[in-house]
């Protein structure tokens, strides 16, 4: 089958002007310690156009939408969005059926920007001229999707513990195989601006696993990312973070379910079949070498077992190198 080709953005259907410019979607968690430094960040831009910033507490149990509201009465802007949500309500009752990734998809369901810009509440912008550079260099290639920065890494305290996140060339280019295969959203969310237009038919299929990796593998089927080498963000890495708060085990479940996501869902199977299936069968194998008892080997061979279409001609030839393995490690045991 031939690739599906991505749709420039400049082609896509913008009959529909917008309110306004940008939308700033915050979204939060238990971000009580942290979130008054990303809402002054915020407060602190400079633009030569108007902005709204929706927030979006997913119901947090240490004081968090107290303190966004207190600093919202302290701080009267127009531009401040507050969502307003309880026990029992439709969103509630969204959220206890698709989990965290709720918070993300009603977000951006309230965002009326042209553009997006993504912060969470425990990281904070450092540099008041973020989004007017932001939105000026999307204003002026139609054909990028997004665009995204540098960013220092700093503990709990606000402390800088390391001065890049991410390292590249300024003015690097990726489109959807980059991202794939080389970027993986290897910079922080609080970097990144997208045009809006290019995430919101796809809000749908993004319930299904939302997370900053598949993000940007959506929005690239309508154009590229961007790369400035400009440092204008924090990321806080801290106990409590999504990533770096959990275990390996955690994590390696993470990262399995996302790329089985993609290997399941088109346009991406088409695009990248042969890449997807084996990055899963190699990340498996390296599960299984890892592997540290019986009854953890027998569970990954199973998914294994699940993953392989039965009259695949690759499954058949999976089965055959294992085979073939099988018996050339037995015949080098007998010649012992």
């Amino acid at each position: 089958m031939k690739p599906l080709q991505p749709i420039p953005y400049s082609t896509m259907d913008t009959s529909n002007p917008h309110d306004l410019l940008l939308s700033v979607r915050l979204m939060t968690y238990n971000h009580a310690p942290f979130i008054e430094e990303a809402m002054r960040s915020v407060d602190a831009q400079q633009t030569n156009f108007e902005y709204e910033v929706v927030v979006g507490d997913d119901f947090s149990t240490d004081g968090n939408m107290e303190r966004i509201q207190q600093f919202e009465s302290e701080n009267p802007k127009a531009h401040w969005k507050i969502l307003q949500r309880s026990k029992g309500d439709a969103y509630h009752k969204e959220r206890l059926k698709n989990g965290r990734v709720q918070n993300f998809y009603d977000l951006m369901k309230h965002c009326k920007g042209k553009y997006v810009a993504l912060l969470d509440g425990d990281d904070y912008w450092t540099d008041t001229n973020k989004l007017q550079l932001q939105v000026d260099f999307l204003e002026a290639h139609p054909e990028a999707v997004g665009c995204f920065h540098n960013s220092v890494v700093v503990d709990e305290h606000s402390k800088e513990t390391w001065p890049r996140y991410f390292e590249g060339e300024d003015g690097t280019w990726y489109d959807q195989e980059a991202c794939l295969k080389t970027l993986r959203s290897s910079y922080s969310t609080a970097a990144l601006v997208i045009r809006n237009d290019a995430i919101q038919d796809q809000l749908e299929q993004f319930l299904q696993i939302g997370t900053d990796f598949i993000l940007e593998l959506m929005v690239t089927n309508h154009g590229k990312l961007c790369f400035i080498d400009k440092s204008m963000s924090a990321y806080r890495f801290h106990e409590g973070g999504i990533w770096q708060g959990s275990t390996e085990a955690q994590n390696n479940a993470e990262i399995i379910k996302r790329y089985l996501f993609l290997y399941r869902n088109e346009p991406f199977r088409s695009r990248y079949n042969n890449y997807l299936w084996n990055f899963i069968i190699k990340f498996y194998h390296n599960q299984l070498r890892r592997a540290e008892s019986d009854a953890e080997r027998k569970a990954i061979k199973r998914q294994i077992q699940t993953f392989l279409a039965p009259m695949e001609w690759r499954t058949f030839r999976y089965y055959g190198k294992r085979l073939q393995d099988s018996l050339r490690y037995r015949f080098k045991k007998l010649r012992k």
